[in-house]
């Protein structure tokens, strides 16, 4: 690879800008910097096999730092042309000063597009006075000290102004894919996502536009999830966190054992896929082609939303990422956009940059879908929303993970899971039943309630007051019958998964009985 970095910015209703940044005579040009990623990694499996806790620490912590640096070194290379990265500011302020700018340089020989001046003068309350230099040098030789004067005066017209929103999608080459550019300073509080091109990322727009079941249009419905945790039961610390409350797929790698490259390509896959185990983000460089790996296969596949991580984890690190996570997002309520709790999330890790820098997310943002949520304190005052005496009720969203495939749908071939992992399926949805049951069971409770409210106000003279009070109970008994309703098929279809793992289960045990006879068999006549 060489040592220059060609960076495009392409936005809708703006001409494309490109710029061209030599990094040969940096200190570390981009090409060292793929390198150290490389070397990192492969120094990390070694740091992995040390026995000895102290050095274990030492040797994690060293690495941490490299990261720490390599991050630093990434966002120094691009200089000012970082300002790149940013979304354009709404402030119809901006294109008034970047029109004003572009023809007051013009008329000093100065040509620079009106495109670029905005993207500059958009990120400079993030940019540096070194880094406006900077960009000064870059743009002309005919920049002099009047041309400054007038980019200051148009950066102070935009000052204290906030810093600009909105998503960027990152489309790297197959060697900067290596590097995570996801958490550099000027991008960790932002919402980024990658696409592998231009024209996957078009593709997933029009889906976006058109498909009205997609989940980019129509937001993340966390009461459809499936989830497998610890399948190869080898990550007992990470089943004792999240058995109970975490619905995700907690395991190594991207899941391939369970779910292939080639399986996930036979599938139409609209869900959100959360892949939180090792290099299941990482794209294998080899030759001259472009880089491979099964989080691509999941994209081809149409999933809207992967997220992964671009090298091995720690799985007790990467969990206080996870749980950091999902609970910073689902608690955030309805129109929830998830990227936007990756930067904090990342922060809860102990280390924060080996580990923290390692997930990066491919495609479009999602959000929660809206949240029916009643809550009213136990005697309340009289409201059309809470009357004197209601108990509370709230429909709290199932934590989300990885969704490997629609709830309908078995995400993995039941036949491919060993009795353990069966028996640990089984208890999971043993505590689903549980939980639907007795959540159906309370709702009819307080139905009943209701109702017999209703019905005692039958007794009372008939006026306004009474009507209102009539009308107000019949609207809670029909909400809570429709809530009902949506609960009851749920509840089947766990119940019907369930008889599948046990049927799955007697066949394998039949068949692990059947093996064990075979050979006393074989033993008994040998002897």
């Amino acid at each position: 690879m060489g040592d220059s970095i060609v960076l495009s910015r392409l936005e809708k209703g703006s001409a494309p800008v490109t710029v061209h940044i030599p990094t040969s005579k940096q200190q570390h040009p981009i090409s060292w910097l793929v390198q150290e990623i490389d070397s990192i990694q492969v120094e990390q499996k070694a740091v992995s096999c040390v026995s000895e806790k102290a050095k274990w620490w030492e040797g994690r912590r060293a690495l941490d730092s490299r990261v720490e640096r390599m991050l630093k070194e990434m966002e120094g290379l691009l200089g000012c042309w970082k300002s790149f990265l940013l979304p354009l500011s709404s402030d119809p302020e901006l294109s008034k000063q970047a029109r004003h700018l572009c023809k007051s340089l013009s008329a000093k020989g100065v040509t620079v597009s009106e495109e670029m001046l905005k993207d500059v003068l958009s990120a400079s309350p993030v940019l540096s006075q070194e880094d406006l230099k900077r960009f000064a040098l870059g743009v002309s030789p005919q920049w002099d000290v009047e041309c400054d004067q007038l980019l200051h005066a148009a950066v102070s017209h935009l000052a204290d102004r906030n810093e600009p929103n909105g998503h960027v999608v990152l489309i790297l080459d197959k060697y900067l894919q290596k590097l995570p550019w996801e958490s550099i300073s000027i991008l960790k509080s932002h919402s980024v996502s990658r696409m592998p091109s231009l024209h996957s990322l078009i593709g997933l727009s029009i889906q976006r536009e058109t498909d009205s079941k997609s989940i980019l249009k129509q937001g993340v419905d966390t009461k459809q999830v499936f989830y497998v945790l610890d399948p190869d039961a080898n990550l007992g610390n990470s089943q004792d966190r999240f058995k109970e409350w975490f619905s995700s797929y907690v395991g190594h790698g991207a899941g391939a054992r369970f779910l292939d490259s080639q399986a996930v390509l036979k599938r139409q896959m609209r869900a959100a896929s959360l892949l939180f185990g090792c290099s299941s983000a990482a794209l294998a460089v080899r030759g001259d082609q472009e880089g491979q790996g099964i989080i691509l296969n999941y994209l081809i596949a149409g999933c809207p939303f992967v997220l992964g991580n671009l090298w091995d984890v720690t799985d007790r690190d990467i969990d206080r990422f996870t749980k950091a996570l999902l609970e910073s997002w689902l608690s955030a309520g309805s129109g929830a956009p998830l990227l936007d709790y990756m930067g904090p999330s990342r922060q809860a890790t102990h280390l924060k940059h080996l580990i923290g820098a390692a997930p990066v997310v491919y495609g479009l943002p999602i959000y929660l879908l809206p949240v029916h949520h009643v809550s009213c304190p136990q005697g309340g005052g009289v409201s059309d929303q809470c009357p004197p005496g209601s108990i509370t009720l709230e429909t709290h969203p199932a934590p989300l993970g990885v969704i490997l495939h629609r709830a309908s749908n078995m995400a993995v071939n039941l036949t491919d899971l060993s009795l353990p992992q069966l028996e640990g399926l089984k208890t999971q949805l043993d505590q689903e039943i549980e939980f639907l049951t007795s959540s159906i069971g309370q709702l009819k409770v307080v139905q009943t309630k209701y109702v017999e409210a209703k019905d005692s106000l039958n007794i009372l003279n008939k006026n306004n007051k009474v009507e209102d009070s009539k009308a107000f109970f019949k609207r809670k008994i029909d909400f809570l019958t429709k809530q009902i309703e949506k609960i009851q098929p749920a509840l089947q279809e766990k119940h019907a998964m369930k008889q599948a793992v046990i049927e799955v289960m007697n066949v394998k045990i039949q068949q692990l009985q059947q093996s064990q006879q075979g050979s006393q068999m074989v033993g008994t006549t040998k002897a």
